[in-house]
């Protein structure tokens, strides 16, 4: 049987949305493939979109070994999304984070990250130049892991990837800090279809060290909040005001760091195809 299955969660994208007069959650997007009609009809094309139909795709999450398991992926997928609210409400009443929704949102960011197009077209890269060392690390060093994996269709071979690469970096996660941002005055977090910005250096052979000491991840969990992970033993600052950020609390921030966050969070680049942005339509 058929299913459309979200490529974002609903759980998140229902706190850059609203509901309607109906009860129908909705969200504003804007749709990057209809820039050139905008800049000819000097106007911008936001839409509000039900967010139960918008970023799904059928079946993309299936691992069709038998009928009774070929959607364990997707279900692994969802597994932290009941977390989500709870997390969101903790940062809004408490302007801080406790150990235990810390850990389940280092979780959830990983699952987040792995589930976008944008991450299943690195994966594809990286089968298709033969290029294994990530893999590698994520399977422990097993060879006969890869060979088995790289034996099936590529799709399949992807999204055991997928699965891999989310324990893998929820694993990473665990040398990691967390802290959240809170936006500044007459301004919001907007996200997008690849909302988890993982920012890293190259290491000492020129390859990119993906959860090294040096990587930062930005990701915004709403509006008003985003969260920022970094390594528990860097030594290099993101941005000045960064220096001295309060771990697992509410921090602020100063307007141009905020707009070089967002700026680059919304950079066309990143995204598939939808800017989500935030409005205070209810």
């Amino acid at each position: 049987m058929n299913q459309k299955q979200h490529i974002i969660p609903q759980v998140y994208l229902k706190h850059f949305g609203y509901q309607d007069k109906n009860g129908i959650w909705k969200v504003p997007v804007l749709n990057i493939e209809e820039i050139p009609l905008m800049n000819q009809i000097n106007k911008t094309l936001i839409r509000q979109s039900n967010i139960e139909s918008i970023l799904r795709e059928e079946n993309i999450y299936d691992i069709p070994i038998n009928e009774k398991d070929k959607r364990l992926l997707e279900d692994f997928l969802k597994l932290t999304e009941d977390n989500y609210p709870q997390i969101i409400t903790e940062i809004k009443t408490q302007k801080e984070l406790s150990i235990d929704n810390t850990h389940k949102l280092k979780a959830f960011i990983s699952l987040l990250y792995v589930r976008t197009k944008d991450f299943r077209l690195i994966l594809n890269h990286i089968i298709d130049n033969k290029d294994y060392s990530y893999v590698e690390g994520i399977l422990n060093g097993s060879e006969e892991r890869l060979k088995i994996l790289l034996e099936l269709p590529k799709n399949l071979s992807i999204n055991f990837l997928i699965a891999f690469s989310g324990g893998y970096i929820y694993k990473c996660l665990q040398h990691f800090k967390v802290t959240i941002i809170e936006t500044i005055p007459n301004e919001k977090w907007a996200t997008t279809d690849n909302p988890v910005l993982i920012s890293c250096k190259a290491d000492k052979n020129k390859r990119l060290d993906f959860m090294g000491v040096d990587t930062k991840i930005f990701c915004p969990l709403s509006p008003d909040y985003l969260v920022y992970i970094d390594n528990k033993d860097s030594k290099y600052y993101a941005y000045n005001d960064f220096i001295g950020l309060e771990e697992n609390k509410v921090n602020k921030i100063c307007k141009a760091t905020f707009e070089d966050i967002f700026n680059n969070l919304t950079a066309r680049s990143r995204i598939t195809k939808y800017l989500i942005i935030p409005t205070d339509r209810k």
